[in-house]
């Protein structure tokens, strides 16, 4: 099995769970798989491509340094593509706004209420080029999955001055949102795991990195990589979990 992942900055937690798992020998010989970035999430909302038929001609300079079209010429028919880049709501909720707007299924005293519809507006805003991407992928009959991005981290700088219900709630918003377009087009998400989740639903501090808002370290890669091997292959045991002893969640 031939199986690229590509994306956002995500894709570095992600390449170094990956090698983890190889250097401990647990990387199934039959996985060949590899982790690439295509540049900064930042500048994933703009356009980055122009549909060729049979392929993505990558024009973004920024992106193109690291892919000039999707599928690549040399992936075979067969090559899975994986997308670390889809499931990314830090964009919307860090916005100054919400520090005294919410979402108005919440009925924050105080609050101006935005309505579910606008949330969902912008997330789909946020995502249209990369879901572009996605559906042309479908479209030429490539299998396509996603791969989720950490949750929130409770020591970003956006929750010093925004509640923390109304980043969660947007962020729960924007997730729905862009899942309900993946499943509308047959892409499935490789979910992150409940135990790299506080009650709350915040990333745990021991998987995120000093200086670092947002990012998830390695073991929070390896854990991901585990998760997207246990997609990948159904039915086999997850390195990762295998490793620590521990259970595969359902």
């Amino acid at each position: 099995m031939d199986v690229l992942i590509f994306g956002d900055s995500h894709t570095a937690a992600l390449h170094r769970g990956q090698q983890t798992i190889a250097a401990d020998g647990r990387w199934p010989d039959e996985v060949r798989l590899t982790v690439r970035p295509l540049g900064g999430g930042h500048l994933a909302t703009e356009p980055f491509f122009a549909d060729r038929g049979d392929h993505a001609e990558v024009t973004l300079p920024e992106y193109r340094r690291q892919f000039d079209r999707l599928p690549r010429a040399e992936d075979p028919p067969g090559t899975v593509y994986g997308v670390s880049a889809l499931l990314h709501p830090v964009r919307l909720w860090r916005g100054a706004a919400w520090q005294d707007h919410a979402p108005a299924d919440m009925a924050l005293a105080g609050a101006v209420p935005v309505s579910s519809g606008t949330v969902r507006r912008l997330a789909l805003d946020d995502q249209r080029p990369m879901l572009d991407l996605v559906a042309l992928l479908r479209r030429l009959g490539r299998r396509v999955f996603a791969v989720e991005a950490p949750r929130p981290f409770r020591h970003h700088p956006a929750l010093k001055k925004t509640p923390a219900a109304v980043v969660m709630r947007v962020d729960a918003l924007y997730r729905a949102t862009i899942r309900a377009e993946l499943d509308r087009m047959g892409v499935q998400v490789v979910d992150v795991p409940e135990r790299c989740r506080d009650p709350e639903g915040f990333t745990r501090p021991e998987f995120g990195q000093a200086g670092d808002p947002h990012h998830g370290n390695a073991d929070y890669g390896t854990i991901m990589m585990g998760e997207v091997l246990s997609h990948l292959r159904p039915g086999a045991p997850s390195p990762a979990v295998a490793a620590q002893g521990g259970h595969t969640e359902p």
